[in-house]
């Protein structure tokens, strides 16, 4: 018999006897382990041995010429049993789902395959590619791919062996447009307009972003889009479709150049006022003084034809050609004479609180009324004649809100403004 053998288990083994000098016609005893095994002939087969087995033969010679008081027996063999295992594979692949031209990686994971198993790629049942790995960018919806692995161990069963099939989804590819804006630079607190074009699907959602990094949705589904007044720079996208084939456009950015900011208060004596210009960010004034005529100045003196409340506009306007517009009522009175001059009339604490005190040398009856505007031209008080009995009258105004006011007096013979700050 021959060295030492390995077998997997549950394989077939075969032992075979070689005699010497055992004559025309030998005997042979096969023993398992010492104890007879009940085989006799020159070969001893069995599927069921055990790891560390020994098997022996004893053989009968019928040859003249030799010893008969021995018997010879065969060297022992013992047997290494291998576990035989089950190959099998599986598959990962990065994505079923995909968008046309969506590359796919696809890993083989085999199980008890060796230290140099064979991958054979199929697609739809046709050899593909061999290794660990399978890519393709070019698959169609439906396609079908799996692998067939060859295990190189010695005790392996369902070798080769087949994965489950990867059925892919492939949906049509989605080409996201382009943005564009009737407008790329505008005014701050300006809207800007854009438009979508170039898109393959309806599917569309509006996003915007203050940093080009961090966008939100803004719940618009139409290829165009208006945003509301802009402060500061502001970046759009378009995401078309939906799923594994939506696609973004790239961002678009708004540019917002900031605006002036138009401001100012006037003072009237009689029908001329007197206008103090205080916006900021400015470099050109335009004055419309709702009488057809209108100013450039920066503090322009107007006189009016008649007494009456005007509506003037200041619009101011920077070097970038951004324009702010302030309109407020102003009001100016008839020009006064003698009896309403300004020396007759003590108004006081300038500036005031909650109490302010009126003092006139002029006649209860030539005053017509006395009224107190804020510095938008709005009425806030009015003072009755009867209030003026007492010398000084004292007139409660804490409902006022600090600023500027203008209180008018009225009279038969002209009137009378005078600026008043309440602190």
């Amino acid at each position: 018999m021959t060295n030492d053998s390995v077998i997997c288990s549950g394989s077939n083994a075969t032992f075979t006897a070689r005699a010497v000098n055992g004559g025309g016609n030998p005997q042979f005893i096969w023993q398992l382990n010492g104890v007879d095994a009940g085989v006799t002939g020159s070969t001893y087969s069995d599927t069921s041995f055990h790891n560390k087995d020994i098997i022996t033969c004893i053989m009968t010679t019928n040859a003249s010429c030799v010893l008969k008081d021995t018997v010879p027996s065969s060297n022992g063999i013992q047997i290494s049993v291998k576990q035989t295992n089950t190959a099998s594979v599986n598959v990962t692949p990065s994505a079923t789902g995909i968008c046309q031209g969506t590359p796919v990686h696809f890993v083989a994971n085999p199980a008890n395959g060796g230290s140099s198993p064979f991958y054979q790629w199929k697609l739809n049942g046709n050899n593909v590619d061999t290794g660990v790995v399978y890519n393709n960018s070019s698959l169609n919806d439906g396609d079908s791919v799996w692998v067939e692995m060859t295990s190189s161990e010695t005790c392996i069963k369902n070798s080769p062996s087949s994965s489950p099939h990867i059925k892919i989804s492939v949906s049509p590819a989605v080409v996201a447009g382009a943005l564009n804006a009737t407008k790329k630079v505008i005014c701050e607190n300006s809207l800007a307009h854009l438009t979508l074009s170039g898109n393959s699907s309806s599917d569309i959602h509006w996003e915007s972003s203050t940093d080009s990094v961090n966008f939100a949705d803004l719940n618009v589904a139409a290829t165009s889009y208006t945003s509301g007044q802009l402060s500061q720079n502001t970046y759009y996208r378009v995401r078309v479709g939906s799923g594994n084939c939506s696609k973004t456009t790239d961002p678009f950015k708004i540019i917002v150049i900031p605006a002036p900011v138009a401001a100012f208060s006037y003072t009237a004596d009689g029908q001329t006022a007197t206008f103090i210009n205080t916006s900021t960010g400015d470099s050109s004034y335009f004055w419309d003084f709702d009488d057809t005529k209108n100013s450039a100045l920066e503090n322009p003196v107007h006189r009016y034809d008649t007494a009456g409340t005007y509506h003037v506009c200041l619009t101011v306007t920077n070097s970038s050609n951004c324009n702010f517009t302030l309109c407020q009522n102003v009001t100016v009175f008839h020009d006064g004479v003698e009896d309403i001059h300004e020396e007759k009339w003590n108004v006081y604490p300038v500036p005031f609180t909650n109490t302010l005190f009126i003092s006139t040398l002029v006649p209860q009856s030539a005053i017509e009324n006395i009224q107190m505007f804020d510095i938008l031209g709005r009425k806030v008080l009015t003072i009755s004649n009867s209030e003026l009995i007492n010398k000084p009258a004292e007139i409660n105004v804490s409902s006022l809100s600090p600023g500027i006011y203008y209180l008018r007096i009225s009279s038969e013979r002209g009137n009378l403004v005078k600026p008043l700050i309440k602190q």
